[in-house]
């Protein structure tokens, strides 16, 4: 088994040697020998090497890669998507009639939308409603002023960890609206044991 993250960073004749590891340089798995593909695609690569305009060589990189991709890596990937298999008529010859595997019709995802602005104002709001003060995170407010002086805008740093804080509870809902509801009340759990 070859695993290679990105095998289109590499040469074609880096590639070529790391099928090799595992295909048959003239009789491998795929429909023509690879030795005969790979000599005309080195060759290919070496010219555009030599070009001096940078916009064409781009071009030509491009085109030669991509027959690299459609010839080469496509067929001889593990992974492959169902399309993949839908598109290759070797593949999809191969599975309707030996196999009668027949692969559903699916249309494409069609986004939704949520407007959630609104509702994480309203949430914001309601904390303060309901006494979810986040007075832990404020403990540079309750400083009296000779100690608070020993901090650099205490009370802005403390303003801006509860709004951090109060972020984070929100986006607890965007996870799990039951973790959501269930914060407040492990929150006031934790205040009635401390004040024991």
């Amino acid at each position: 088994m070859l695993i290679s993250a990105a095998p289109l960073n590499n040469r074609p004749d880096g590639l070529y040697n790391q099928i090799l590891l595992f295909q048959d340089n003239n009789n491998s798995t795929l429909d023509f020998p690879l030795a005969i593909f790979f000599t005309k695609a080195k060759k290919e690569y070496k010219e555009i090497l030599q070009l001096s305009n940078n916009k064409k060589a781009r071009e030509q990189t491009a085109k030669l890669y991509e027959e690299i991709r459609e010839r080469i890596i496509t067929q001889l990937m593990v992974r492959r998507t169902r399309t993949d298999l839908i598109n290759s008529k070797r593949y999809k010859k191969r599975f309707r009639w030996t196999r009668g595997v027949v692969f559903p019709k699916t249309t494409p995802p069609k986004p939704i939308y949520y407007q959630l602005e609104h509702l994480y104002d309203d949430t914001i709001k309601k904390q303060d409603k309901i006494g979810i003060l986040h007075t832990r995170y404020r403990t540079l407010h309750y400083l009296i002023p000779e100690l608070k002086q020993k901090y650099i805008r205490a009370d802005f740093i403390t303003e801006r960890l509860v709004a951090i804080m109060r972020t984070l509870l929100l986006k607890g809902m965007d996870n799990s609206f039951y973790a959501f509801k269930e914060t407040p009340i492990a929150l006031s759990n934790l205040l009635k044991l401390c004040s024991k």
